[in-house]
């Protein structure tokens, strides 16, 4: 799981940027899956946590993986609260959790915070 300051960092160069870290940000967590049904199940499970999230194939950039590569479904999470080492840490403990729940992985974040 997330460590207490582990990303400290990240948000000090948001801070720098421009960012007011005491404002809700728009955050996305990206989950990967093997197969559709599990991808669409942990989108339903975040909805219903209160997140607006969308299960879809995973983009490919080669011909041959689309046609022949391991099948992978996205499922993108939405939400907006405040970037704190706290908020991002529970967040992510929890698509951590539903990412081993559905068979899948949890692959990181991003956010676009208010300046």
């Amino acid at each position: 799981m997330a460590s207490p300051t582990q990303y400290e960092g990240v948000l000090e160069m948001m801070a720098a940027d421009g960012a007011d870290l005491s404002k809700p940000a728009h955050i996305l967590f990206y989950l990967y899956f093997p197969d559709r049904k599990e991808s669409k199940a942990a989108a339903a499970q975040l909805v219903a946590e209160g997140y607006k999230a969308e299960s879809a194939r995973a983009p490919t950039d080669f011909l041959w993986q689309r046609l022949f590569g391991p099948k992978s479904y996205s499922c993108i999470a939405e939400t907006r609260m405040v970037p704190s080492n706290s908020n991002l840490n529970s967040a992510i403990d929890r698509m951590e959790i539903i990412a081993m729940r559905y068979n899948g992985e949890y692959d990181g974040w991003e956010a676009n915070a208010e300046k």
